[in-house]
């Protein structure tokens, strides 16, 4: 990669410095008197000490050579009271013979310069020791073809042998042995470095360790090696250890140094075989754009197990990468090689403002890991060159390989303002995976305000690319997306999508849209784009709550060729979606095929495969203001996915919420339901998803909607419900529909309790369309067809406890298109319709359903109640379903206007079946009987509802010979079952008998059939001869008694009873018998008392 540096003024020194300037050339070398005015040895080791030979020639060009010193084994040692090197100076040392090792100290109390070029006359690596500090101006340069160091510290540790200290003292000791460790003071100078060109040897290291570290604006380049930057702020020890050909720093004890790189600093250690750069700081700082870390392969590597290098950065306290500085690991186009990692740990971690870091394979190999571990990670911003703050490992256009995995450790992650957390795949193989493992909480906000950059996570597969997507993993105590922010997989080449996955013990909270044009929500999204093969991933959620609201999604769809995966949540306590946002999206978790799930966009393509599953468990789930779940199947083969929902307390679903439709023009707000949603649509034959709830209870309410629709040609999916409580009010509905030619879904409910269908929403009703009022403002459950649809209806089954329809609620399975109606079917304790409560099976212009009512105890219709299977509705043909009834009683207040037809307009009327013990309050009647209860023979007028009494009909209304059948029939009862109880509200308590036998002044009635000793059962057919209960301590009263006492009680069948008296009192006659009398007995006993009235 090419870099391009501003050009910097030269740096400026002190006065002494600049007298350097006044030279003259002999032969090309510089003046003896110069040179050894910038180098001065000590003097007190007599014939070791070190000399200066100016007049020297190292590879062929003129140079300052110090030569002698104090040789110890393979070490040389050498002393000066000053060390600098001028611009444009060369000064090497000599390498004696055997000798791998030059220590070099400076005792004078100065810095050391290092202007111009320092070298060594051989392959023996170099300490350079200057307690004061060590500076490297921009032309400075390196020719070590061994090992460098330049440091502060005031002595050298040697194992056991000893220490060589910064003092003027007499000869080392015997020091023979490599280095173990460097001792640092208090007030010791900084290494800095302005050098354009400070080059080591490949392979070899390069350590730069002070009290601080300041690179600011130069070049390091050690191909291959280990470029180390630290040292120890005040009194301290680090550790070495010598590896092969390169030293490195293994502990430390003290206060680590600072360590910055600015203005386009750049080190690179990139080679046919990587090299390493390791950092130990208290701080490090990499700022500026084009500041960069480089490490990686160099062009044309072909060694199989080349290696990339690593980047190992550890401070006590900060790292911060900002400014648009990056590190970046690379393996380029003709390389091949790979793993090697990026490794960064502190207390804080901050990408700022651009700052990033790339692990790119552009050749073949790959791999590898870029790793952050520290208390506190925030990414944050976009710079001004549009570079967003983050983190980016991808497999270039037409590389071979794996890219980087990405692993954050902290206790708090935030990824803000843009800020973003990559990997990519554009070639052959798969993108790395990202991990977050926090032990606190993880947030990621909104976009960059400048930018309109949005935060995020995301794995990506481009187009053309043939790889998988990385795997997404965030582990943490509480995951916050807001204001746009979002985690997203996406998959458009040939790929499958991997699974994100969040794990918390606390909270998850997607939260909302910033509002400005083009704007999406925040989300957990995993995609298969237009044009992709493959498979979207699953997206899975393990919390204690999940809260998604003001427009913000969990979302999986494929607009490819492939599966969209499956959503699971699993929470602890709350799953709550809620709200819209400003900018029309709803809160939702929606799987799909071809269409993408936001409002708004359009994708074009030949996209087939099945739409995932939503799964969502919980103690409590809310779909409020518009929140909601679906998946859908749009002109594409394959099928709808399945949405169910497991509850351990409560399903709430309530209200509607504004979205918008986006087209040229324009867009459209409305208003749209809470719900859940499965749908297949337009050209397609696949089957509609299932809907299944399992829950103690389930509110549906204020327009909210279950609905499974089809309009294609596949069958639409299923709804079951499994909920003891079922509450379904204020316009909300349950529904299977179909508006073309595939018949609908069927819908099964099993209430075990109850289940209320009860009012009305007219608010919901469009306001253009009044007609569609009775079926989009009714609380209803519906299996029905839509205008100008063909299939037929569903099927409807219910199995409940007690059954409520009222305030117009409705259970429906009519048709309003060319098919036929679909069949009711429910099954119950007792069934009441009140206020205008239906049950229907009607059609506009085909045969009408079936309903099948079997019911335990009774049936009650009130005030303007309806069951109907009546065909040709919009005055058209079509013949009438079939009613069957089942109940022991049947109940309907006179002149309430409730009606049980089966009628057809032009066609044939269907069959009205009932089988029950009672019938009160309804009227059979024929075409001729309605005619003349109506005084008319219209067909058209010809309509039960247009009387005050309680009908049943099953008429043809233009045909007196096409008129259907009404039976009733007695209920065939097993005597040996016992009885079903009635409900509890039946009738109103003021219309029944007082409950009280001694209150004389009231209008009450007691009647007793039975036998002597136990009561019959009240539901038997056919009663036989009664006798009154007999006191078996009077057994021994005459049997002649008997006959008369019984003649006072009439029994069922022998004759209607004229006058029912309520009992008052009781006696005992003279064969021994208990009576009950109507009139009190004055007579006057010990033993007999009176009612107690």
């Amino acid at each position: 990669m090419m870099m391009h540096h501003r050009d910097r003024p030269i740096l400026r020194w002190s006065i002494h410095h600049c007298c350097l300037w006044g030279m003259l050339t002999v032969g090309g070398s510089l003046m003896p008197s110069i040179a050894m005015a910038q180098i001065t040895p000590t003097t007190n080791w007599g014939g070791e000490n070190s000399r200066l030979n100016p007049a020297g020639l190292v590879n062929g060009q003129s140079a300052l050579v110090i030569e002698g010193g104090a040789t110890r084994g393979n070490n040389l040692f050498h002393s000066f009271q000053q060390f600098n090197v001028a611009n444009v100076q060369r000064v090497y040392f000599a390498n004696p013979a055997n000798t791998s090792l030059i220590f070099s100290r400076v005792v004078g109390g100065q810095p050391s310069n290092i202007l111009g070029t320092l070298g060594v006359n051989g392959l023996a690596s170099l300490f350079l020791l200057n307690p004061q500090g060590v500076i490297f101006g921009p032309n400075a340069q390196l020719d070590i073809r061994g090992a460098f160091t330049a440091t502060t510290a005031n002595a050298v540790q040697f194992g056991n042998q000893g220490t060589w200290a910064i003092a003027p003292t007499s000869n080392p000791p015997l020091l023979s042995i490599a280095p173990s460790a460097l001792t640092f003071a208090a007030n010791q100078g900084a290494i800095t470095s302005q050098s354009q060109n400070l080059v080591g040897a490949a392979g070899q290291s390069l350590l730069l360790l002070g009290r601080s570290v300041q690179l600011n604006g130069g070049n390091i380049t050690v191909p291959g090696g280990r470029v180390e930057l630290g040292g120890i702020n005040g009194d301290g020890t680090l550790a070495l250890q010598q590896r092969g050909n390169q030293f490195e720093i293994v502990a430390l004890q003290g206060i680590p140094a600072d360590v910055t790189m600015t203005n386009a600093t750049t080190v690179n250690l990139r080679s046919n075989n990587g090299g390493d750069f390791v950092v130990g700081a208290n701080n490090f700082t990499l700022s500026g754009e084009g500041t960069q870390i480089q490490t990686g392969l160099a062009d044309n590597v072909s060694q199989p197990n080349a290696q990339a290098g690593n980047v190992d950065i550890q401070a006590i306290n900060a790292v911060t990468i900002q400014n648009s500085a990056t590190i970046d690991r690379l393996i380029p186009a003709t390389a091949s090689g790979g793993n090697g990692q990026i490794r960064i740990e502190a207390k804080t971690i901050d990408l700022l403002n651009g700052g990033r870091i790339n692990s790119t394979l552009e050749g073949r190999g790959g791999g590898g890991i870029v790793s952050l571990k520290a208390d506190v990670i925030r990414i944050d911003e976009v710079a001004s060159n549009r570079q967003s703050s983050g983190i980016q490992t991808g497999v270039e256009s037409g590389a071979v390989g794996t890219g980087s995995d990405v692993t954050l450790q902290a206790r708090l992650l935030q990824i803000t303002n843009g800020g973003r957390v990559e990997t990519d795949t554009a070639g052959t193989g798969d993108a790395g995976n990202i991990t977050i493992d926090l032990t606190g909480e993880f947030g990621s906000f909104g976009l960059s305000a400048a930018r309109r950059s949005r935060s995020g996570i995301g794995t990506f597969v481009e187009r053309n690319a043939i790889g998988n997507s990385g795997k997404i993993t965030i582990n943490a105590d509480s995951v916050l997306f807001q204001d746009g922010a979002k985690a997203l997989v996406n998959v458009a080449g040939q790929g499958q999508g991997k699974t994100l996955a969040i794990n918390t013990i606390g909270n998850v909270i997607l939260d909302g849209a910033k509002p400005f044009p083009g704007s999406t929500p925040s989300g957990l999204l995993s995609l298969l784009r237009d044009g992709a093969v493959g498979r979207s991933g699953d997206i899975k959620i393990r919390a204690e709550s999940l809260i998604v609201q003001d427009g913000a999604a969990i979302s999986t769809d494929a607009t490819g060729q492939g599966d969209s995966g499956n959503v699971d949540v699993v929470v602890r306590d709350l799953a709550v979606f809620d709200g819209a946002s400003p900018t029309g999206f709803r809160s939702t978790i929606g799987t799909s095929v071809e269409r993408l799930f936001f409002p708004g966009f359009s994708f074009v393509g030949n996209a087939a495969g099945q739409a995932g599953t939503i799964s969502v468990t919980a103690r409590e789930v809310q779909l409020t203001n518009g929140g909601y779940f679906a998946s859908s199947l749009t002109d594409a083969p394959g099928a709808a996915g399945k949405i169910i929902v497991n509850a351990t307390e409560n399903v709430i679903i309530s209200g509607t919420g504004t979205t918008k439709l986006f087209s040229p023009s324009g867009s459209i707000s409305f208003e749209a339901s809470s719900g859940l949603f499965t749908e297949t649509s337009d050209d397609t034959s696949g089957a509609g998803g299932e809907i299944r709830i399992n829950s103690p209870n389930l509110d549906l309410s204020n327009a909210a909607l279950i609905n499974s629709l089809t309009s294609s040609r596949g069958p639409g999916g299923n709804i079951t419900l499994n909920v003891p409580e079922i509450n379904i009010s204020g316009g909300a509905q349950v529904r299977v529909t179909t508006l073309d030619t595939a018949r609908a879904g069927d819908i099964l409910l099993n209430a075990a309790d109850r289940l209320v269908v009860s009012g009305t929403n007219p608010n919901f009703v469009p306001a253009d369309s009044p007609d569609l009022q009775p079926l989009f403002s009714a609380s209803a459950i519906l299996a029905d067809t839509q205008p100008d649809s063909s299939g037929p209806g569903g099927i409807l089954r219910i199995n409940a406890g007690d059954a409520i329809v009222q305030n117009q609620g409705t259970i429906s399975v009519s048709s309003q298109g060319q098919g036929a109606a679909g069949l009711l079917d429910i099954t119950a304790r007792s069934l009441l319709l009140k206020d205008r409560g239906s049950l229907t099976a009607g059609t506009s212009n085909a045969t009408g359903g079936n309903i099948n009512l079997n019911l335990q105890a009774a049936l009650l219709l009130r005030n303007a109640s309806t069951i109907s299977t009546t065909a040709g509705t919009a005055q058209a043909g079509g013949d009438g379903g079939n009613i069957q009834i089942r109940s022991p009683f049947i109940v309907s207040v006179p002149n309430e206007n409730s009606d049980i037809t089966a009628n057809a307009f032009s066609g044939q009327g269907g069959q009205v079946s009932i089988d029950t013990l009672a019938l009160f309050g309804l009227i059979p009647r024929s075409r001729s009987d309605l005619a003349i209860a109506l005084g008319s023979n219209e067909p058209s007028q010809l309509q039960p509802s247009r009387l005050r009494s309680n009908d049943i009909t099953a008429i043809s209304q233009i045909d007196l010979n096409l008129s259907g059948d009404v039976r009733i029939s007695q209920l065939d009862v097993d005597p040996t079952q016992s009885a079903a109880r009635l409900p509890d509200d039946l009738l109103d308590r003021s219309d029944q008998i007082n409950q009280s036998l001694c209150r004389v002044t009231q209008g009450s009635q007691f009647i007793l059939t039975g036998r002597g000793g136990r009561p019959t059962s009240p539901i038997v057919r056919q009663l036989t001869p009664l006798r009154t209960w007999e006191d078996i301590r009077f057994s021994q009263v005459a049997e002649t008694a008997e006959a008369k006492a019984a003649s006072m009680v009439q029994m069922p069948g022998t004759r209607q009873i004229d006058r029912l008296t309520e009992a008052q009192s009781w006696y005992r006659s003279d064969d021994g018998k208990i009576h009950l009398a109507a009139k009190v007995n004055r007579a006057k006993s010990s033993w007999m008392s009176l009612p107690g009235c």
